[in-house]
């Protein structure tokens, strides 16, 4: 696994920390802000900054988080490790960190909190990678994706053009755009801001980045069509409130 241009070794041999929330928030190769206030997960930030800084956000499985929040509700299998690249603390203890999404994982079996640790571990499991010849990204796919996120009405969009600037960063430092790499930055840059939390969870938690692909493609095409209809019905000469429907 890489963070920046350094190397970042990703033991699996030893349980990973369990940070759950309501939806995937970080996907390979984007990184992240939290903040971090409630006493378990202020232990867990302490207890992986002592150690490699490392640990695993998961997704919660249905909605019994939101009556049993404080115990330890079902999660989904399919995580993200994400390695802490910058921690800000502030006196009343509470924390932002950076998180960089590492690689995907799923869950082995689960371990409760004890007397000493108020937060949850589990053994984890790495995707296979690379994947196997028949279903690796088909560079045609990602020039597509960029092709589309390049042209209007997408490419009025802050979230793509935030997007653009990432994979133009990478070009321009003489690195190509790792296809996994634009994927996942398009999955959580864009696709997120449609709400649609099964997609992002299925994004994540399908092995086979061919797939994957697919899906991107698929919902960039909709959202696509759906801004495409707006802006026809758009008139900057209309009267204010007026639209052409």
């Amino acid at each position: 696994m890489h963070e920046g241009d350094a190397p970042v070794r990703v033991n699996f041999a030893r349980p990973f920390p369990i940070f759950p929330l309501d939806t995937v928030v970080l996907l390979p190769h984007a990184t992240i802000r939290l903040y971090i206030f409630e006493p378990r997960y202020r232990q867990l930030v302490s207890h992986i900054l002592d150690s490699n800084g490392q640990f695993a956000l998961a997704v919660f499985d249905g909605d019994a988080w939101k009556h049993h929040y404080e115990g330890s509700p079902p999660i989904r299998r399919a995580v993200c490790v994400g390695h802490i690249v910058r921690h800000e603390g502030f006196p009343d203890g509470t924390a932002k960190i950076w998180v960089r999404g590492l690689c995907r994982a799923s869950i082995v079996d689960e371990h409760e909190p004890d007397a000493d640790r108020l937060y949850r571990t589990a053994r984890l499991r790495p995707f296979p990678s690379p994947p196997p010849p028949a279903h690796q990204i088909d560079p045609g796919a990602i020039e597509l994706i960029l092709g589309r996120l390049r042209q209007r009405p997408l490419g009025d969009l802050p979230a793509v053009r935030g997007v653009l600037e990432r994979v133009r960063a990478t070009d321009d430092a003489q690195v190509p755009a790792d296809a996994s790499a634009v994927l996942d930055l398009v999955s959580l840059g864009v696709l997120a801001g449609l709400g649609d939390r099964d997609l992002l969870y299925e994004i994540l938690a399908t092995p086979d980045p061919a797939h994957r692909t697919g899906l991107v493609v698929s919902r960039l095409e909709e959202l696509r069509s759906i801004l495409h209809r707006v802006d026809l019905q758009f008139d900057a000469d209309a009267p204010f409130g007026v639209s052409w429907n």
